[in-house]
């Protein structure tokens, strides 16, 4: 009996589903050649009516909002540098049979 032996673009190839082949991206080809389309970014909009806002109506609208995502929209998400658990040492974890189960210190 004669073996096939097919190359790995065939493998995958077989992999999918045959009906899709025709929608899938080859491999190398971008999904979004043209890139984002222009315009404002939602984010550029929302610092542009931010900007426009009275001080009034901009009180107004945090005023519902969560005090702490207001800060995270300020000055970004907070980052934990504190290590409370090995003071910057390296953590060795021993396996439970290693361990004396008679040593108590």
């Amino acid at each position: 009996m004669d073996k096939e032996y097919i190359n790995s673009e065939q493998l995958e190839i077989s992999k999918k589903a045959p009906q899709l082949a025709p929608y899938q991206y080859k491999k190398g080809q971008s999904g979004n050649p043209s890139g984002r389309p222009a315009g404002k970014s939602l984010k550029q909009y929302t610092i542009e009516k931010l900007n426009s806002m009275t001080d009034e109506e901009r009180e107004e609208f945090l005023e519902g909002i969560d005090k702490k995502l207001i800060w995270e929209m300020a000055e970004g998400k907070a980052e934990s540098k504190t290590d409370i658990t090995s003071k910057g040492e390296s953590i060795v974890i021993l396996p439970s049979e290693l361990i004396n189960k008679n040593d108590t210190a």
